[in-house]
């Protein structure tokens, strides 16, 4: 989770490294989010609330549990990954308050289906002097949902100061299933304040 997002969406991740076979190094990877937070937050009518007041959000609490291999290539690391996603307290849901967005759609998509699966491979590596490079994709499977197919793809330019601070530049690419049809997007789209073909830019710092 985001920074940004930590307060409002309450988590926790471990990960732990099992052993080393034929090169790769196995690990496993669990993780639990509590939305409900953020998402009462949005519901409503008012400046930001963009889902219905009708609607309410239970407790809801997303369990992610993946197992990680991965392997020196050449300059870089390449990892895959493959995971079971459980969504608990959204018996109640009404199928009509979903978000019907990139990127949010696929990960609330667990809390209306009860499970799912998540599959993903990404290399990150050198490039020049302080710069490195990371591309990835993920795949989402919702078994027995009418919207069940997602894919996210990202690729990043890293320039990395310190371990104290790094600024990112790329695209995402995605596809879905959702309610109103299968869309494909890249983000960041047109924005009205920045000129054709801006990317993504994302500025991490930490102490």
């Amino acid at each position: 989770v985001h920074p940004f997002f930590a307060v409002m969406i309450p988590n926790f991740m471990v990960k732990q490294t099992w052993k080393e076979i034929n090169d790769w190094t196995i690990a496993t990877r669990h993780s639990a989010y509590y939305p409900t937070p953020l998402l009462q937050s949005i519901t409503g009518a008012g400046k930001f609330k963009i889902v219905s007041g009708q609607f309410e959000f239970p407790n809801l609490i997303g369990v992610n549990n993946e197992m990680l291999a991965t392997k020196v290539i050449g300059s870089g690391l390449f990892t895959a990954k493959a995971g079971l996603l459980l969504g608990l307290g959204g018996s109640d849901l009404n199928p009509l308050s979903t978000i019907d967005v990139p990127l949010v759609y696929p990960r609330l998509s667990v809390y209306y289906n009860g499970w799912g699966l998540r599959f993903g491979a990404d290399y990150a590596t050198s490039l020049t002097g302080r710069w490195s490079g990371f591309i990835d994709g993920d795949l989402f499977l919702y078994p027995g949902s009418s919207y069940g197919l997602f894919y996210e793809s990202k690729i990043l330019l890293i320039w990395t100061k310190n371990h104290r601070f790094r600024l990112m530049l790329g695209y995402k690419i995605t596809y879905g299933e959702y309610p109103y049809g299968a869309h494909w997007q890249i983000i960041p789209p047109k924005l009205p304040t920045f000129s054709n073909g801006w990317p993504l830019i994302d500025i991490q710092i930490s102490w």
